[in-house]
């Protein structure tokens, strides 16, 4: 059974999970998960170990509509499926280490035959899976950078139309994926990170930042104000982030990017945090959705 049907399914029945259970290549997604409090480590009376839960149910439903929107019986995300198949790679060696080199893309509009095949495959099967180690393709135009899965897939050509593409980081981006931005900023492209409004989203968009430069801007809207994030935050997330997060890293992005100045004060100000799935809408009709 697929490894990541099975850790679905088993935390949509409450069954708890230890940190053994979880195979290495689902471990940054719910390392993810766990970020953003949807789901959560706690010890259950009588036993020795942490265990992981679902914390907050409609969000994981969220997660769980994006990734099998077909159900859980379905075989969307079987061994091969689309997104597995995309995600099986070695290193350009051929060495037996085990590299991230996949990256998930939808592709909007074509500039080059190249862009529109990949167009085609959007418009076809949703989502395209590349190799970075094999792959020539860079973006071109204006894309977005998404952090979280469930917020890449609700992406479309329809209410995404300002936009040439999108791409997922899948929470804390990797260096393959950043050497990629990079190279299509270097022709040209320009991203906007949509991230989630918190301190681990302000964190990676720093990452982008060190690298990429004015190449990448952080999204925000004018109407998530303060209280956007009195009636929609989350201050459990605030006070555990607030611990873990580098925030010597996040302040010395501030000056250089607005909307990251504008989001890490209102963070700061109402000890709140955003989570992604909460402004889809708002980020959708900001980019002529």
């Amino acid at each position: 059974m697929n490894p990541k049907w099975n850790l679905f399914d088993r935390l949509d029945r409450e069954i708890a999970l230890s940190q053994d259970d979880v195979p290495k290549s689902e471990l940054n997604l719910i390392r993810d998960l766990i970020s953003r409090g949807i789901l959560e480590k706690r010890r259950p009376k009588g036993s020795r170990k942490f265990k992981i839960f679902v914390s907050n149910r409609e969000l994981f439903n969220l997660v769980l509509e994006t990734e099998f929107p077909d159900g859980l019986e379905s075989v969307f995300f079987e061994s091969e499926s689309r997104e597995s198949a995309a995600k099986r790679s070695r290193d350009s060696k051929g060495t037996s280490v085990r590299v991230d080199s996949s990256l998930l893309v939808k592709v909007f509009s074509s500039t080059s035959n190249l862009h529109k095949n990949l167009v085609d495959m959007t418009n076809q099967h949703g989502v395209v899976g590349l190799d970075l180690n094999v792959t020539e393709f860079i973006a071109n135009g204006l894309w977005a950078s998404v952090e979280n899965h469930e917020s890449f897939f609700a992406c479309s050509g329809k209410n995404c139309p300002d936009l040439d593409g999108v791409v997922l980081l899948s929470g804390n981006p990797s260096k393959i994926k950043i050497d990629w931005m990079e190279k299509s900023c270097n022709h040209g492209c320009k991203f906007i990170h949509f991230g989630d409004l918190d301190f681990f989203g302000l964190e990676h968009f720093a990452a982008l930042y060190e690298r990429i430069g004015k190449g990448v801007t952080f999204w925000n809207d004018v109407q998530i104000d303060s209280d956007f994030y009195i009636n929609k935050g989350d201050k459990a997330l605030f006070s555990k982030q607030k611990l873990e997060a580098n925030l010597d890293k996040i302040r010395a992005v501030l000056p250089h990017d607005i909307n990251a100045k504008i989001v890490f004060q209102n963070i700061t100000d109402t000890g709140l945090c955003i989570h992604q799935e909460m402004i889809q809408d708002v980020f959708f009709k900001s980019i002529g959705g």
